[in-house]
């Protein structure tokens, strides 16, 4: 115990009875916290780093691969006979390959048109939703596929099975 000139007892405990070392013991603590949250903060930092160069690596690769994608896709939209044809919400197509410009005689996609102005016979099948139809245009048979959630329409020539069949039902009917 501690007696003061005026007679106070006080009880002093060491830690608080030397100020220093009460001082430098929350100053350790206080670094000690400031260094564990740096090291979590150092943690989290490399984790984020690593997960970014791992997500510029499979960018990188998805972006090479796209290229290619999308050149096999051009030589697909380009080469294959198949005519591709987009169309709008109100029917105008907005999209053709080169294919339905040698169908309908003219650069679809540079000149958009209703569906009903390059075929009645498309923009009604359309419009009653069939997925598949088969329509006759400028001499040839085309079936036509459609995709109503992209709004797109695949053509196929097959004038020479129309041809086929209307020969076959020819001479069954002149057999009979």
């Amino acid at each position: 115990r501690d007696t003061s000139v005026t007679g106070v007892q006080t009880c002093a405990l060491p830690i608080f009875g030397n100020k220093n070392l009460f001082i430098t013991m929350i100053a350790i603590a206080f670094i000690s916290i400031l260094l564990v949250f740096c090291f979590l903060a150092m943690l989290l930092v490399t984790k984020n780093r690593t997960k970014i160069n791992d997500l510029n690596i499979r960018l990188k690769k998805w972006t090479e691969i796209s290229y290619h994608i999308n050149k096999a896709g051009d030589e697909v939209f380009n080469s294959l006979p198949v005519g591709i044809l987009i169309y709008d919400n109100d029917y105008i197509s907005s999209w053709a390959n080169h294919y339905i410009d040698d169908i309908f005689g003219f650069k679809v996609s540079e000149s958009p048109s209703r569906l009903d102005k390059l075929s009645d016979d498309i923009y009604k099948n359309v419009l009653e939703s069939k997925n598949q139809f088969t329509i006759e245009y400028d001499d040839k048979n085309y079936d036509i596929v459609q995709n109503k959630n992209n709004r797109t329409l695949y053509f196929f020539d097959v004038t020479e099975r129309e041809n086929l069949e209307k020969r076959y039902n020819a001479d069954r009917k002149s057999v009979v």
